[in-house]
Order: structure tokens, then C-alpha cells, then sequence
């Protein structure tokens, strides 16, 4: 209670995504990402969102790579087609999966600069909107605490 009024205590998960992580490296951003699955509360380092960027571009290759190798292996046969049908399906599956994670990680990285989410929305802007969001990620961490959390290390 202050002055007579009652202050309800804060949710549960109030502080949740704000706890401070460890050291990112590239090593061990996958599980650090993958705490933090779908949580847009707090920040991310610079290190944090290029290394799993970084990650995500890895499984995009390696899937690609994976689907042309067992193509010219199996060849144009039915149980070629199969095959590299269900391997494109779970790679999809996986993409779908690394854009929820790339979003949230692009979020906490927006909160690290100061900046709200809504500047996803400059996304639906062709072109002219992924640059904006590019600079915003590159562009420095706000130094001390923010109204989003504490410094991401």
C-alpha cells in the first residue's frame, strides 16, 4: 500500500525474458534463442541477433544442400520424389519454426536500441522497410538500463 491505495503485485511472468543471459557466443546463442522461444519482452545483443541470424542462414543452405544431394543421388524416381518431398516438407517446417524465433529475436534487438516493436511494421514497405529494420539492428545498443531491461552482455 502507498498513500492509502492499494498496488496490486506484478504477474508472475512480469520479469520474464529480462533475466540477464550469458556471455552470447556462437556456440551457445541456439539455446539461449530457444529459452526465450516466442518471448518479446527484454533485449538482445547485436552478438545474439547476428549469430543466430547467422544459425538460420546455416540451416537454410544445409537444407538446400541436403535436398540437391539426395536429389542427384535418387535421381527422377518415385521414391526419389517422395524422399526429397518429405525432407522440403520438414525443411519448411523448420523455417516456420526459425521465423517465430527470428522475429522475437528481432524485437528484443529493437528493444535494445530503445526502439518499440511496432517498428515491425516498417516490414510491409517493399524493400525500403527491411533496410530501415537493418540499420535499426546494426545501430548501437543503448548503453545501462533501458524502460525494456538491463543490458543484454
Amino acid at each position: 500500500m502507498t498513500d492509502g491505495q492499494f498496488t496490486p503485485p506484478p504477474p508472475p511472468l512480469a520479469n520474464y525474458g529480462n533475466e540477464p543471459s550469458p556471455a552470447i557466443t556462437f556456440a551457445n546463442v541456439l539455446p539461449v534463442v530457444f529459452k526465450k522461444y516466442a518471448v518479446g519482452r527484454g533485449r538482445a545483443s547485436r552478438r545474439e541477433f547476428w549469430f543466430f541470424g547467422l544459425w538460420g542462414l546455416i540451416y537454410s543452405v544445409g537444407g538446400f544442400i541436403l535436398i540437391l544431394m539426395v536429389g542427384s543421388v535418387l535421381g527422377n524416381s518415385p521414391i526419389g520424389n517422395t524422399v526429397i518431398t518429405l525432407i522440403f516438407a520438414l525443411w519448411q517446417l523448420g523455417h516456420f519454426a526459425l521465423i517465430i524465433l527470428q522475429i522475437t529475436v528481432l524485437v528484443r534487438r529493437l528493444h535494445d536500441t530503445g526502439k518499440s516493436a511496432h517498428y515491425l511494421w516498417f516490414y510491409l514497405i517493399p524493400f525500403i522497410g527491411a533496410i530501415v529494420l537493418l540499420i535499426l539492428a546494426i545501430s548501437p545498443s543503448d548503453s545501462g538500463d533501458n524502460q525494456y531491461g538491463p543490458q543484454p552482455n
